[in-house]
C-alpha cells in the first residue's frame, strides 16, 4: 500500500467514525423529560395569550372534526359527549370530553359565560395542580407530569384562556418516581410518543379556539418576527409606558419622545426574535423599576451552566455546582472576569442595563445571579479564584435547567409554608408566598400552636409577594384595633382637560386656579389620583399577642412589602435581616408579537405617612446579612440572630 493510499484510506476511516458519532442514538444524559415537556409549551402559551370564545354548536363541530383527523383518538361511543350546566370535581360549565376506547388519553374543555366563576375556577385548578410534582410552567399554564403513589403517571397540559378552561392528558402505561428517574429505553420510547401526541392535541385545539387576528401573539417556535410586528410591538408598548408608567418623572427625565426616535432605527433594522426582545428588555430597564419588565417568549429561554453563583460580600460566589464540577470550580471560588472581561465591567455592560429594578443592591443581587447565562445555549468562558488561591480559565456549556442534574447541595422545592417548633418553644413560620390563597388557610391551621408557644417568628425572606389581601387576612390575627394599609397614587388621563392645558403649559402655577393648574398636569401628564389607605378590622376571634420577630431580605418584594408597611404601624413586632426588594405596585399586563409580554407599574405605594419605600427597599430593625462562610456551611445568621434576640427579650 503505497503512502498516498494509505492517507487516504485514514481519512476515510475517520469520516466514517466521525459518522458514527455524529448518528449515534441518544443516551440517557442526553435525555431530559423536563426538555421533552417544553416541547410543548410553545403551544400552551399560543393558547393561553390568545382570545377564545364561548363555542357554539357549529364551532364545537369543527373542534371535534380537528381532534378526529388523528385516528388515535376516538370519542366515548363514536361521539363526542357534550353537556350544559354539568358539575365535575371543582369545575362548574360547559364540558367537552374525547377519550380513547380505553380511557388512556382525555382532552377536556370547561366553559363558563361568568368571568368572574371562571376566574376562581381557574385559581381552584391551579392549586390543584400545585399538589403535583414534576411541574413546568409557562407565564400562560402548565405543563406537568403528575406523579401519584401507586398510580400511572400522566402528562398534563392545562391553561386557561378567556373563559376557557383547557385540559389535556395522556395516561402512561407505568409510574415514573420523580423528575429525576431514569427511565429504561422501552419506557422513554413511550414517553417521546405521548409527548408527539399530546402536542398534536393541542394544535387541534389551538386551530379551532384561536381566532386569526389573534395571530400576531402567538408564540413561534420556527417563525419570526416580520420588520412591521417588531415596529408595531415596540410603539405598543412604549405608547402604554408614556401614558400608564406611574412614575412620570423618570419619561420626562429621559424625554421619553426622544426615546421613541432613538429606538425605531434599531427595531427596523434585520435582526432576530432574540435581539429585539433584548432592544425591548433593555427599554424598561431604562425605567428602574422592578414591576416593569419584559418576559421572553417560551422559544427564547434563559441557559447557564450548571454553576450558582450568589453576591456576597462585595463578590460573584459559587456557591453551588453539579458533582461533576466540585473539584474543578469548588463551592467558595469568585468569578474574576467573564469572556475575558473583568467581572465588575461586565456586570455594568452586559448585565445591569437588561435588568429593571429600582434598587442598587436588587441590580447587584440579579445582575450575579445571571452573570454566566444568556439567551444563547453557548459557551462561556470566565476566570475565578478557588478558596484555596488558585486561579483557573474555564468553559463551559450554557444549558436550560434541568431537574436531573445532579448538584452538590440539593435544592428542595420551596414549600408554601413551613412550620417548625425552635428551642425555648419559639415558633418559626415561613410564609413563601402571597400569591396563593392557601397561605391564609396553612397559617390558620398554625393557630393553636402558635398561640402557646413563647414567641413567634416569621419569615417572609423567600416570599416575593402576590396578593396583599392574604397578607392582610394574617395579619388581623395580631391586630387587637384596626390597622391602615399603604397610601398609593395612579396618573390620570383626561382628554378634555389635556386640551384645556394646552394653552397652559407655559404659565406658572402660581398664575393658575385650580382647575387650570389640573389641566396643565393633565397636558404634561403628570396629573395624579391620590388613594387613601385601607383600613383592616380585625375580625378573628383568635388574637395572638405574643413577641413577634419578621425575617427580611431582598427576595421579600411586592405585597410582603405591604405586610411590612401595615405592620409597621401596629408597633407589635421587630424586623431583622436585610433591606427587602423594594418594589410594590399594580402591574399593567400587555401582550407583545411573538408570544412575550410585558407588565408596566401602574401604581405608586408608600407608608400612610408618606415615607418612600420603593426604589429603596424597608430597612429593618436590626440589620444581619449572610457571608460566604454561612452560606458555604449552610447557616442562617439571620434565623440565629432571631432567636438570641428573643431569648434575651424574655
Amino acid at each position: 500500500m503505497d503512502k498516498s493510499f494509505r492517507l487516504l484510506f485514514l481519512l476515510a476511516t475517520l469520516l466514517l467514525i466521525q459518522s458514527c458519532r455524529t448518528h449515534k442514538p441518544p443516551t440517557e444524559q442526553n435525555f431530559s423529560m423536563v426538555d421533552s415537556l417544553r416541547d410543548v409549551f410553545a403551544v400552551v402559551e399560543g393558547i393561553g395569550s390568545s382570545k377564545t370564545t364561548i363555542l357554539d354548536e357549529n364551532q364545537l363541530t369543527v373542534l371535534i372534526r380537528a381532534l378526529g383527523q388523528d385516528q388515535s383518538l376516538v370519542a366515548v361511543n363514536d361521539s363526542c359527549r357534550i353537556a350544559n350546566n354539568i358539575t365535575t370535581g371543582l369545575i362548574a360549565g360547559r364540558k367537552l370530553n374525547l377519550q380513547t376506547n380505553d380511557h388512556k388519553e382525555w382532552m377536556l374543555l370547561l366553559q363558563n359565560e361568568d368571568p368572574d366563576l371562571n376566574t376562581t375556577q381557574w385559581k381552584d385548578v391551579r392549586n390543584l395542580i400545585g399538589t403535583y410534582s414534576g411541574i413546568e410552567t409557562t407565564n400562560l399554564g402548565y405543563c406537568y407530569l403528575k406523579l401519584e403513589a401507586n398510580q400511572n403517571s400522566s402528562l398534563n397540559a392545562t391553561l386557561k384562556s378567556n373563559n376557557s378552561i383547557i385540559n389535556a392528558g395522556i395516561e402512561l402505561p407505568f409510574r415514573i418516581p420523580g423528575m429525576d428517574s431514569v427511565l429504561p429505553e422501552s419506557q422513554k420510547v413511550i414517553f417521546i410518543d405521548a409527548i408527539h401526541k399530546l402536542k398534536s392535541r393541542l394544535i387541534a385545539f389551538d386551530k379551532a379556539l384561536v381566532s386569526p387576528e389573534q395571530s400576531l401573539y402567538k408564540s413561534r417556535m420556527n417563525e419570526h418576527l416580520s420588520s412591521e410586528e417588531r415596529l408595531f410591538g415596540f410603539v405598543q408598548l412604549w405608547t402604554e409606558l408614556k401614558y400608564n408608567f406611574v412614575f412620570s418623572e423618570r419619561l420626562n427625565q429621559l424625554n421619553w419622545d426622544q426615546v421613541l426616535l432613538d429606538y425605531l432605527p434599531q427595531v427596523k433594522a434585520e435582526q432576530s426574535d432574540l435581539d429585539y426582545y433584548e432592544l425591548l428588555q433593555g427599554l424598561c430597564a431604562k425605567l428602574k423599576d422592578g414591576h416593569t419588565e419584559v418576559y421572553f417568549p417560551n422559544k427564547l429561554p434563559l441557559y447557564s451552566p450548571t454553576v450558582e453563583l450568589k453576591y456576597l460580600d462585595g463578590e460573584a460566589i459559587v456557591i453551588n455546582v453539579t458533582n461533576d464540577l466540585k473539584t474543578v470550580l469548588p463551592p467558595g471560588s469568585r468569578i474574576l472576569s467573564v469572556e475575558g472581561i473583568d467581572t465588575k465591567e461586565y456586570l455594568e455592560t452586559k448585565i445591569i442595563p437588561r435588568i429593571s429594578s429600582s434598587t442598587k443592591h436588587i441590580l447587584l443581587e440579579e445582575g450575579v445571579r445571571e452573570l454566566l447565562s444568556s439567551r444563547s445555549n453557548n459557551e462561556v468562558k470566565f476566570t475565578y479564584e478557588t478558596p484555596d488561591h488558585k486561579i483557573n480559565t474555564l468553559s463551559l456549556k450554557r444549558e436550560l435547567p434541568q431537574n436531573n442534574n445532579h448538584w452538590l447541595k440539593t435544592k428542595p422545592r420551596l414549600a408554601l409554608s413551613e412550620f417548625k417548633l425552635l428551642d425555648a418553644h419559639i415558633a418559626y413560620l415561613s410564609l413563601n408566598s402571597f400569591s396563593n390563597k392557601a397561605i391564609v388557610s396553612e397559617f390558620e391551621k398554625q393557630l393553636e400552636k402558635l398561640s402557646v408557644a413563647n414567641a413567634i417568628i416569621i419569615d417572609l425572606r423567600n416570599n416575593g409577594g402576590g396578593n396583599s389581601e392574604y397578607a392582610y387576612e394574617i395579619l388581623k390575627y395580631f391586630a387587637a384595633k384596626p390597622f391602615i394599609t399603604s397610601t398609593w397614587s395612579t396618573r390620570e388621563n383626561r382628554p378634555a382637560f389635556k386640551a384645556w392645558g394646552a394653552s397652559l403649559q407655559y404659565k406658572a402655577d402660581s398664575s393658575l386656579d385650580d382647575f387650570e393648574r389640573l389641566s396643565k398636569k393633565n397636558y404634561l401628564g403628570t396629573s395624579m389620583y391620590n388613594g387613601t389607605p385601607d383600613t383592616i378590622v380585625p375580625d378573628k376571634k383568635i388574637h395572638i399577642q405574643k413577641p413577634l420577630v419578621v425575617l427580611t431580605g431582598s427576595n421579600t418584594a411586592s405585597a410582603a412589602e405591604d405586610f411590612l408597611i401595615a405592620l409597621d404601624q401596629m408597633h407589635i413586632a421587630t424586623t431583622i435581616g436585610s433591606t427587602t426588594y423594594g418594589s410594590t405596585g399594580q402591574p399593567l399586563f400587555i401582550k407583545l408579537p411573538g408570544g412575550g409580554s410585558a407588565r408596566i407599574c401602574t401604581k405608586k405605594d408608600s407608608y400612610a405617612d408618606g415615607r418612600e419605600f420603593v426604589g429603596y427597599g424597608i430597612k429593618p430593625d436590626i440589620e444581619v446579612r449572610e457571608t460566604i462562610t454561612s452560606v458555604l456551611n449552610d447557616q442562617d445568621p439571620v434565623l440565629e440572630a432571631a432567636v438570641q434576640f428573643l431569648l434575651k427579650k424574655n
